[in-house]
Parts: structure tokens; sequence; C-alpha cells
């Protein structure tokens, strides 16, 4: 069996599977809070904060990330469901340790700057009218809000135009703060990698 897991001191959990065979490394982190942890001012929010985390941290800008991505074929996005955030990414194998790097520093270092924010909440509100003029998948929408009644599992992912708008920088850091906490953070990869070698890498 290729599956092996580690659980640090914090609570970070680390799963891996070695793919001897495979040429390349997909990894991500995936944290334990999606839309049904929002409170009813914060709909939306952690779809915005997986727009905003690859906005630059404090030693990378946006496009250093996208540029040093690039120069090394590999590639990198994030998605948000109802109760998961994840942010990933896949490289060469022999690129793991820059993937290690970058996945890190935009975890714990992302700046969430102002102006980026405004920017983001702009482009949110866009694919929110397009989720709502793309019928098969605004039915989505309106069945989990009619299923789940006055549960936040109803709660569209994306948040509302309302929502979105109202949400502040101050607002994003307090629930990165609050849900992006080790016990809720699990480290999944997978391909040509050696799972003590990546466990050193994240030891606490």
């Amino acid at each position: 069996m290729n599956y092996r897991k580690t659980l640090f001191d914090n609570g970070i959990r680390l799963v891996t599977e070695r793919v001897a065979h495979a040429k390349s490394i997909s990894m991500g982190i995936w944290v334990d809070a999606g839309s049904r942890d929002e409170d009813e001012n914060g709909r939306g929010i952690f779809h915005l904060i997986e727009h905003m985390i690859f906005k630059g941290t404090k030693t990378r800008s946006a496009t250093q990330i996208a540029k040093d991505l690039d120069a090394i074929g590999g590639f990198s996005n994030a998605f948000t469901s109802k109760e998961q955030t994840c942010f990933y990414g896949r490289v060469l194998d022999r690129h793991l340790p820059f993937l290690i790097d970058l996945l890190s520093d935009i975890f714990i270092n992302s700046v969430f700057a102002e102006k980026d924010l405004e920017l983001e909440k702009s482009v949110v509100l866009q694919e929110i009218h397009m989720m709502e003029d793309t019928p098969d998948e605004y039915v989505g929408v309106l069945f989990d809000e009619a299923f789940w009644v006055g549960d936040p599992l109803g709660r569209p992912i994306m948040g509302t135009k309302e929502s979105v708008t109202g949400i502040g920088r101050d607002d994003i850091l307090r629930y990165v703060s609050r849900f992006y906490s080790p016990e809720r953070v699990a480290i999944a990869a997978a391909g040509n990698l050696d799972h003590d070698l990546l466990a050193a890498s994240f030891k606490p």
C-alpha cells in the first residue's frame, strides 16, 4: 500500500500516495472550512479568500507567483466548497521543494491587500452574474436553498451580491485567524515523492 499519513503535534495532517512511475507531483492544502461556516454577514467570504490568497505575500507579488510557476511549467489553482477550501499545485517531481515553499508562503503569508480586495470583489460579482445567467448552474443553487431551508448548507458558495460587496479586509483577517488553524488543515500529495522527506519539510 502506497498511502502514508503523519499527524503533526500541532494537529496538521499529511497524507501521501507514492506513484513511483509518475514524473510529477500534485499537492494541495485543504482547510476544513467552507460556506457552511460563514455567518449571515460573511456569505461568500471563503470563496473570496480563495481568490485573494494568490494575490501576493510578504515576499512575492501576484505577478512573481505566476511567473515563477510558468518558468517551471507548473500549475496552481484553488476551489471552495460548502465544507472545505483547497489550494493546490502540480509540478515535475524535481520541483517539489519550490511547490512546498510557494504553497506554504501563500497560505501563511498572504497580505490580502486592500487594492486587490476591491478588484477581486468585482471579479466575484461578475462570477455571480454569470452563474445566474447559466440555468444549469443556477438551478443547483436554487435547489440547495429550497432543500436546506434555514440551514447554512443552503447558502450559495459565492455568496450574494450584497454580502460580497460588504466584505472588508478586517473580515477576511478575522475569518483566516479563526478557521485557518492547524487542526483544520490537511496536506495531501501524490506522485513520485518520499513521504518522510515531505514530512520533514512541513514539520513545525
